[in-house]
């Protein structure tokens, strides 16, 4: 290819803008790959996201789980909190905030109609079971 005809411009040194076209196609990729995680992560809250709602196997209840942005308490800030929601009415059964931190690990899912399950590297396991009377109360997980 003759000077004339390159896409480049015509001085000697076209390093710039081959290191250019190289960090606009990892940037492009580390774009894709994200777009990526998030989609094949279904049911999962990550990064920054403000919440995430995961039925439960029947449909009847809503899982929604999101993080705590208030700032006026630092030990609380950005920590782990969810909801119980009727599918329907989307009114809030039950509400709780677990203490676990989302600078660490975790995640949570239905383990049934009636429980839900946080798996925290920081506070450990533990599961919510709802009762006959529909109260929800809290245990380490025995699975």
């Amino acid at each position: 290819m003759s000077e004339a005809s390159s896409p480049l411009p015509k001085s000697r040194n076209r390093l710039p803008w081959v290191i250019g076209a190289v960090v606009l196609g990892l940037c492009a990729l580390a774009g894709a790959c994200a777009v990526g995680l998030a989609l094949f992560a279904p049911g999962v809250l990550s990064g920054r996201e403000t919440s995430q709602r995961i039925p439960s196997p029947d449909r009847s209840k809503v899982l929604v789980t999101s993080l705590n942005a208030d700032q006026t308490d630092p030990r609380s800030y950005l920590t782990v909190q969810f909801e119980i929601r009727d599918a329907q009415s989307d009114t809030v059964l039950f509400r709780e905030s677990t203490g676990a931190s989302d600078r660490m690990r975790w995640s949570m899912q239905w383990l049934s109609d009636d429980e839900v399950q946080l798996i925290s590297s920081d506070i450990g396991d533990y599961c919510w079971r709802e009762s006959a009377a529909g109260e929800w109360t809290s245990a380490p997980c025995s699975r």
